[in-house]
């Protein structure tokens, strides 16, 4: 999971930096090396509560990134429904037998 640096700082969450840092690309060939966590951070969806550490990332036009990873551990049926402030639902899914993802609102 992934959170940004606006976000954290406008919520005044505490962070730490790791040992090990991770390294992620982005889809245009970059990479970031990510050396501080929010560790046992607290995320409520459909009211249900999730706690999980979120590497921090500079400010990308992303407030918080789930990834399939967290999507697959907390989901039996590998979907996620989310409603918009417009009203819409987003739907989230994840192909438990292999790496296919959708997402449509």
């Amino acid at each position: 999971m992934f959170i940004s640096t606006s976000i954290v700082e406008s919520l005044h969450l505490s962070t730490c930096i790791v040992e090990d840092p991770i390294i992620v690309s982005n889809p245009i060939g970059g990479s970031a090396r990510l050396p501080l966590v929010c560790k046992d951070l607290r995320i409520t969806i459909l009211s249900v509560e999730f706690k999980r550490n979120a590497y921090v990332f500079g400010s990308m036009g992303y407030e918080l990134i789930l990834g399939m990873g967290w999507l697959a551990s907390n989901s039996e049926r590998r979907v996620v429904r989310l409603l918009t402030c417009l009203g819409n639902t987003l739907e989230i899914s994840c192909d438990p037998k292999g790496s296919v993802c959708l997402s449509y609102l």
